[in-house]
């Protein structure tokens, strides 16, 4: 088959969790044969926008183009304009696909889906977060406060004033709702964001299909590794995401500053983003008299190193997180996790077992959780050692082959010549 996929971001220029998702489904895809191709946005000031560039990377051929100011003049022009329609048919009409899987329309435009559409190509788009319910992606409101939904656009009114946005709330919801429903398959990395979907839109009720994004590696969980944890000194955490509010950083620092000195220490891996260097700042001020190791970012081949001095992850996210690869990761790698009692994580820890989970945006609680591990090395070491498996990506590219081939053997019954 020539699949495409559609994109905000693609290696190695844009590296995050959707694009990572995205590249290694690309190439599992390519492997098994198939053509694949990546109409994916960048940003290159440099460049003049709408110029593009291909490239051959890993057996796939990526098609950037140049968009450097996304989010246009209005509110509106963030999420519905037509500057990437011409480019994106011209990328269809050169790459010919079977199908089009669009991974991911932040930063982009749901008009893309019309556009393959019309060209007759079946499309499937990912839900991998709340983009299409939510503006700030998550489902937390201007203050960072949890949101009970978009009660179809009305409370986004409100939410998004900052942004002046206006009336255009409503507009937004209801222009993704026309474009998830204009869609021929969706998949979603969990059941949870499935059913959340669903919740908002009863029309998606049972037309979801999960396909986790699965791990691209299979840690070591060697006894000899295991026992080089052995418990002397302090709890080791461990934290791996960016360092923005969502993520709930500040909630584990204070957790970290409510426990009695050298009970726990923490390293901070990843990184943060322009425009939040002071609320970093700060929280690096209210941890200097503990022992938090800022770490920074690491490269993907360091992941079993840096788990590897852990005994426990530590997500502590506001919001319901989508799917987690880290938290998957980490028990993978044999350490005992806390995080969210929601979204995608609880779909797969069980609390008391390989997990303790806590209600999300609960600081209270996650102390007592971090403090309960801090003192109780035995129940550190039984969840570290329950059982963990996960899908692979291999996994992943086999569910997404079937439906690929379902929808194009659709396409082509549709335009069949009719039998005499």
């Amino acid at each position: 088959m020539r699949i495409a996929f559609v994109t905000h971001g693609y290696p190695e220029r844009e590296i995050g969790g959707v694009e990572l998702v995205a590249r290694e489904q690309a190439e599992a895809l390519a492997a098994r044969g198939h053509r694949m191709a990546i109409f994916a946005r960048t940003r290159e000031p440099a460049e003049r926008d709408g110029s593009t560039w291909d490239e051959e990377l890993g057996g796939v051929l990526v098609r950037r183009i140049v968009d450097n100011d996304p989010y246009g003049g209005s509110f509106r022009d963030s999420y519905d304009h037509h500057r990437l329609d011409r480019p994106f048919a011209d990328f269809l009409a050169a790459t010919r696909p079977d199908v089009v899987h669009v991974q991911h329309l932040v930063l982009l435009s749901p008009n893309l889906l019309a556009v393959a559409r019309d060209a007759g190509i079946p499309c499937v788009l990912g839900l991998h977060d709340f983009f299409y319910l939510c503006h700030r992606l998550f489902l937390l409101d201007a203050e960072g406060r949890r949101c009970p939904g978009p009660d179809r656009g009305a409370r986004c009114e409100s939410c998004l004033a900052d942004l002046a946005a206006g009336a255009d709330a409503r507009h937004r919801f209801a222009t993704m709702a026309s474009a998830v429903a204009c869609a021929d398959a969706i998949v979603a990395p969990s059941r949870s964001l499935a059913r959340r979907y669903a919740e908002e839109w009863p029309d998606l009720d049972g037309r979801v299909l999960v396909v986790e994004p699965g791990l691209a590696r299979r840690p070591d969980r060697s006894e000899s590794r295991r026992a080089g944890r052995g418990r002397v000194g302090p709890l080791r955490l461990v934290f791996i995401g960016t360092w923005l509010p969502h993520k709930g950083l500040d909630l584990l620092i204070d957790a970290v500053l409510a426990l009695e000195p050298g009970a726990v220490v923490l390293s901070v891996y990843g990184s943060g983003v322009d425009g939040h260097e002071a609320w970093v700042d700060a929280l690096r001020e209210r941890a200097r008299t503990r022992e938090v190791r800022w770490q920074g970012a690491f490269p993907a081949d360091a992941l079993d190193e840096v788990l590897g001095d852990a005994d426990v992850l530590v997500l502590p996210s506001r919001c319901d997180e989508s799917y987690s690869r880290v938290v998957r990761e980490a028990r993978a790698a044999g350490l005992a996790v806390v995080a969210p009692a929601t979204g995608g994580p609880a779909d797969v820890l069980r609390d008391g077992v390989d997990a303790l989970l806590v209600p999300p945006a609960d600081g209270a609680a996650l102390t007592r959780a971090i403090a309960r591990l801090a003192s109780d090395p035995v129940l550190v070491e039984r969840l570290a050692s329950a059982p963990a498996r996960f899908p692979s990506v291999g996994d992943a590219a086999s569910q997404l082959e079937i439906l690929y081939r379902g929808l194009c053997e659709k396409t082509d019954r549709r335009f069949a010549s009719p039998r005499g």
